[in-house]
């Protein structure tokens, strides 16, 4: 084994035992690359974009929100590490749903709420994701993923210690998609028994009733065997219930006796129903804003517009029905009337980037492109995506802000989408004349008579028309050439020159300036 393996291989056992931590749940010693604080600030700033990503906060139902987050906070008060920054809230979300981010940022789809049927019964829900966080279950993701990275590094022999640095960088950073990425993980059957029981263990010593869980639990596997619910897509792709987790609810559930309050565990079925009525209103709201959804794809407005006005009157303090009416008025070419209403939805839930994208849309139509720019940027902002970074680019452009656009352009043009090919193809046909490096592969080549070539190749995604090097050798000598004809994305071309009696080192350091290209 050679010296640089040998050092490679220790490198990797020292940062392997250096990472090694207690769990602050289960007490045993584990494998920990993520610190609490990195904890807090992942959960930070994955919580914003992931509520974004799952249909945005139910902002307009205050005190449900209040409710959950109120329950929420008592429950976190007895978990393991009551000093994380909890919050919870209710996003807009129909389905059946649960999910917790590093640092204790959790959320509760209002599809799940509707499955449940008293406080202890949301108590065990927000109870098992408070684990999730506790025990480090989505951070212990997120070191699996940075320990694959190292075992490939030491693997990938003569690999710079940089090319380490990067890729442990990029799992822990992620971008906008780390939040999405760790909640669709499906969690291991251990990570979910872990969670049952200190969730029923939280519950109880917040005074609600332990049997809640087994319910819960019991509901769950019976809405299981249903595949037309989405709650199969939903809570039970990343959670999945069983009845052996039953049958050990069913034991620990018994084992918090101690805790029962003096007055009796805590059901508050009543309160609980009441105030979910809401959310039976939205749901009931929601089903006439699907079927308008179809009758605005049918271009039938007229249809549409009267079925969102029976969900506005379901439902009147969700923002739905007036962004949908202002879909349906921008189909009919309103769009005073489809700006008004868009307005409306914003003032009810003004942090929700659709709501922000359709404004832009409508803007964009009345050829009012600084609220269109400003709009988009909101949206953007809210939750980054490669169609708002492609259309901000293209409407930078249209205005003429060409560094912005080429801003905006480069941001989308490593996505695999055709948002991001369409990107890349502007990105360099503005970069191309000035960074040519960048797309351009030029080298010196000697044919047998030692007379010059200069080898092009194409890296851009454009094909080149035409171009006009000038090229100049180390003991001063010159020449000016021109592309023979177009090359296509990919293709090289060898162009002959007038320079003779070039030696080899001469024609590897050559000099070479595009003075003008043009592209397709």
């Amino acid at each position: 084994m050679s010296n640089f393996i040998k050092v490679g291989f220790l490198t990797i056992t020292l940062t392997i035992l250096a990472a090694c931590g207690t769990n602050p749940v289960t007490g045993q010693q584990e494998f920990q690359l993520v610190s609490q604080a990195e904890e807090i600030s992942i959960g930070d700033k994955q919580y914003p974009p992931t509520k974004q990503a799952q249909g945005g906060e139910l902002s307009e139902f205050n005190d449900l929100n209040a409710y959950i987050n109120r329950v929420g906070q008592k429950i976190a008060k007895h978990s393991h590490r009551p000093d994380l920054p909890y919050e919870f809230v209710v996003l807009d979300n129909a389905v059946p749903n649960a999910w917790a981010l590093p640092g204790g940022k959790i959320a509760i789809n209002w599809g799940l709420l509707l499955e449940m049927d008293d406080e202890a019964e949301l108590a065990a829900v927000l109870g098992h994701e408070i684990v999730h966080a506790t025990a480090r279950h989505g951070a212990k993701s997120m070191e699996r993923g940075i320990a694959a990275q190292i075992a490939l590094a030491g693997v990938m022999i003569g690999a710079a210690t940089a090319d380490l640095d990067s890729g442990v960088e990029k799992v822990l950073l992620g971008g906008t998609m780390l939040g999405s990425q760790l909640i669709l993980t499906r969690y291991g059957r251990n990570a979910e028994y872990e969670s049952d029981k200190y969730g029923i263990e939280y519950m109880a010593k917040a005074g609600y009733e332990p049997a809640a869980a087994v319910r819960l639990q019991e509901t769950f596997v019976r809405l299981s065997g249903d595949k037309k619910l989405s709650i199969v897509d939903g809570l039970f792709a990343s959670h999945p219930p069983s009845q052996d987790r039953v049958e050990r609810n069913k034991v620990t559930s018994t084992q918090f006796n101690q805790y029962e309050p003096k007055d009796g565990w805590i059901v508050n079925r009543a309160e609980y129903q009441k105030m979910i009525e809401p959310i039976r209103s939205l749901k009931k709201s929601n089903e006439k804003i699907e079927q308008a959804s179809v009758k605005i794809k049918d271009k039938d407005a007229f249809a549409a517009l009267s079925l969102i006005d029976q969900a506005e009157d379901i439902s009147p303090q969700s923002a739905t029905p007036h962004a949908m009416r202002a879909i349906a008025l921008e189909q009919q070419g309103k769009y005073q009337d489809a700006e008004r209403e868009i307005n409306k939805a914003l003032a009810i839930r003004g942090d929700y980037f659709q709501f922000y994208e359709l404004k832009a849309k409508i803007a964009e139509e009345q050829g009012d492109t600084r609220t269109a720019l400003s709009s988009l940027q909101t949206a953007n902002n809210l939750l980054p995506t490669a169609s708002n970074s492609y259309a901000l680019g293209n409407l930078n452009l249209a205005a003429g802000n060409k560094q912005a656009a080429q801003q905006y352009f480069s941001a989308v043009a490593n996505s695999n989408s055709q948002d991001g090919r369409s990107a890349a193809r502007k990105l360099a046909k503005l970069e191309i004349a000035q960074q040519p490096g960048k797309y351009i592969r030029i080298q010196g080549q000697l044919d047998k008579n030692t007379r010059l070539y200069v080898g092009l190749q194409n890296r851009s995604p454009l094909t080149i028309r035409n171009a006009t090097l000038e090229v100049s050798l180390p003991d001063g000598r010159r020449t000016t050439v021109q592309l023979p004809q177009p090359i296509a994305s990919g293709k090289a071309v060898s162009i002959p020159t007038q320079l003779v009696n070039v030696d080899a080192f001469s024609a590897q350091n050559i000099r070479v300036r595009v003075n003008s290209i043009t592209t397709d």
